[in-house]
């Protein structure tokens, strides 16, 4: 099983705006360097608040915010079922997904 959902779907996600933006044929060739760039702005603007809500956008690579931040409460694991067949419980936190946005 996957264990950090959300890492995985951050990763296909950004995964898949590369690829799409490969797969657009632009007759100016400097287009693609600008597509993804509003592609990203557009994730980074409307969804990385989201799922980041405590990111802080005073950091960068050249001027970093050395300071540790506090760590997140532990989560709270549920039984949800058991498997008949394996006796093996399967467990989920109150944690919601996010909702999709368009």
């Amino acid at each position: 099983g996957q264990e950090d959902l959300t890492g995985y779907f951050l990763e296909a996600f950004l995964k898949y705006i590369v690829i799409q933006v490969r797969s657009l044929e632009w007759r100016n060739k400097e287009n693609q360097e600008n597509g993804f760039s509003f592609l990203f702005s557009h994730f980074k603007k409307h969804y990385l608040p989201y799922i980041f809500p405590a990111f802080s956008k005073e950091t960068s690579l050249y001027n970093p915010v050395l300071e540790i931040p506090q760590t997140r409460p532990k989560l709270h694991y549920v039984m949800i079922k058991k498997d008949a067949e394996t006796n093996e419980a399967v467990y989920c936190t109150k944690e919601p997904f996010l909702n999709a946005r368009a």
